[in-house]
């Protein structure tokens, strides 16, 4: 329905979300094990940083009802399959890099889905003194669940052009829940090298640039240097799609104005832009964009999972409660009640209908300290205790150590000489028995290196000593390496954590086993000591492969199998 002045009232949806969310809302669907895999291997946030987001809130008033954003979508691809079909593609404009760079400038922008704050971005424009050239800096957090399993997944990412808008080089870091996968890239002679980084793993490629490909900012820039501003105008722009890092088409065109709530529920008066980014392999992702007159983006939706945003302040883009950096979390029903005390913890393990429709497996394995029984094919009864007993009816871990558990991997280099400088200069001479040995390099862990729990990644162990840091996964690593220099055979275990609170939750953790006196210990270097009976073991790891992430899937992919409730402690 139109107003008296011809425009369009937009629906009311909570503000906007950057080119390219529904392909990662897409991933984040059921997926089996070897999705889960290319998960990894290929980043979610194909085009996080095309345009810079904004926050919104639940605008709760009525809005009068405009034509649903599916058929602005839908007309947009009949228009390019149309031409496809025509062989008239090349009849929109394919705009290169040329404007030149107006001023530093600077963006923050709030993504919701389901009327919940669910993340931001931060997208940095400054022109770097003495070189001639624009430096962008783009950081950015997003919370999404898949099924149960909450992830956070991160982008940090550098890019360095000339004033002109022409990619010189660029690196990123991209963190889906506990695994990193980094890129860097440079222009050289008309060609992009990019080069991915997972562990010990470098995957060079080549891409093929000529004077009219375009950076990772390109959308935002285009829109910004020339504003579209009339009914049916179209634009083409070839660009490197950040969170992919490979050449990509983006196609816009405008659809007219359109009276859309902003954060405060009023209408403003936008220009409408629908919008396609095309990579060269993958699915062609959809989005609905809305500018003011200066080509700013004001609010993006992204129909395939309603994720949205708007553009706001640095205060309201990242002051929500979930903004926690937990990188993978389950919730929990029940609480463990004086946590400090229970040496034995129940829990209940049931499988999702999702996992059961989908036929995904329930494999609650027996460890260390871990006792198992199954009840039937969806339900699972898990004792965790610190106590020696037979947990009658429980299956109980059969775990032997083996050559692999005193060996060097590329992640536990336990013979780099600067583990033997760590554990000279933390413990000393001291003569200890196996046992002590443990639990004294399970102390200095703790006592001597700063938690960097929110950090990107996870380094080796000679590098997590070497800056005297880690974030738990990593202090982990750095206590098995310790350990089996010492000869102690040691494993890390991965698993979920009891975390207490209003609303308790089962957090991603890791933590390790050492085995003295012919048994398996629990040692938390985060915690300093015997890790405490609030934990489940999902699996254990030498991180042999080189590559973490491939360790992590599994994990992840029982978290989002599994709801889980407290049973008892003791």
């Amino acid at each position: 329905m139109s107003s008296p002045t011809g425009i369009r009232k937009a629906s009311n949806v909570h503000g906007y979300y950057p080119i390219g969310i529904s392909t990662l809302c897409s991933r984040l669907k059921w997926l089996g094990v070897r999705r889960v895999v290319q998960l990894f291997q290929i980043p979610l946030c194909r085009s996080l940083v095309c345009l810079a987001i904004g926050l919104v809130v639940a605008v709760g008033c009525d809005l009068p009802a405009r034509p649903p954003l599916k058929g602005d979508v839908d007309e947009l691809k009949d228009s390019i399959q149309k031409k496809e079909r025509d062989g008239d593609l090349n009849a929109v404009t394919l705009e290169p890099p040329g404007a030149e760079f107006e001023g530093d400038w600077e963006t923050w922008d709030a993504y919701f889905v389901n009327q919940q704050h669910v993340g931001y971005s931060h997208l940095l424009a400054k022109q770097s003194e003495g070189e001639g050239m624009v430096r962008y800096e783009l950081e950015s957090r997003l919370y999404l669940n898949q099924g149960p399993l909450r992830l956070l997944q991160q982008i940090s990412q550098r890019s360095l052009e000339s004033r002109d808008g022409r990619l010189r080089e660029f690196e990123a870091t991209v963190r889906v829940g506990p695994a990193t996968t980094r890129y860097s890239g440079s222009v050289v002679d008309r060609v992009l090298s990019v080069t991915t980084i997972r562990g010990n793993a470098r995957s060079p490629r080549k891409i093929g640039w000529d004077s009219t490909c375009r950076g990772l900012v390109a959308l935002e820039q285009s829109l910004r240097q020339r504003p579209m501003q009339e009914k049916g105008e179209e634009r083409m722009l070839k660009m490197l799609l950040p969170g992919r890092y490979e050449l990509a088409t983006a196609q816009m065109r405008c659809v007219g104005r359109a009276a859309v709530p902003l954060l405060d529920g009023e209408l403003k008066e936008l220009l409408e832009i629908n919008c396609q980014i095309q990579a060269e392999a993958g699915p062609v992702t959809y989005s609905t964009i809305w500018t003011d007159d200066r080509g700013e983006i004001v609010r993006t939706h992204s129909p395939a999972l309603q994720l949205i945003a708007y553009r706001t302040d640095e205060k309201r883009a990242t002051n929500f409660p979930a903004n926690d950096r937990i990188a993978a979390s389950l919730p929990l029903t029940g609480k463990v009640k004086d946590l400090n005390r229970a040496t034995r913890v129940g829990y209940k393990v049931e499988r999702t209908t999702a996992a059961a429709k989908a036929k995904i497996g329930l494999e609650i394995q027996p460890f260390p300290g871990q006792f198992v029984r199954r009840v039937d094919d969806n339900v699972t009864h898990v004792l965790v205790s610190r106590r020696s007993e037979t947990a009658k009816g429980f299956l109980r871990s059969e775990l032997a150590p083996i050559d692999a558990d005193l060996t060097e991997t590329w992640y536990i280099d336990c013979a780099h000489g600067r583990i033997g400088r760590f554990i000279a200069q933390t413990i000393g001479s001291q003569q200890l028995n196996a046992r002590e040995l443990a639990l004294e390099l399970t102390r200095a862990v703790r006592q001597n290196l700063v938690d960097s729990a929110g950090s990107d990644g996870i380094q080796k162990a000679s590098v997590v000593a070497s800056n005297w840091a880690g974030n738990p996964t990593e202090l982990a690593i750095l206590l098995t390496a310790s350990l089996r220099a010492k000869q102690i055979p040691a494993r890390l275990a991965l698993g979920l954590k009891y975390s207490p609170g209003q609303s308790p939750r089962l957090v991603y953790h890791a933590w390790t086993l050492a085995y003295v006196d012919d048994q398996w210990i629990p040692l938390d270097p985060s915690e300093g000591g015997i890790a405490a009976a609030d934990r489940l073991i999902l699996s254990t790891t030498d991180l042999s492969s080189g590559n973490a992430a491939q360790d992590l899937v599994p994990l992840l992919e029982t978290m989002r199998a599994i709801k889980v409730e407290v049973a008892g402690k003791s």
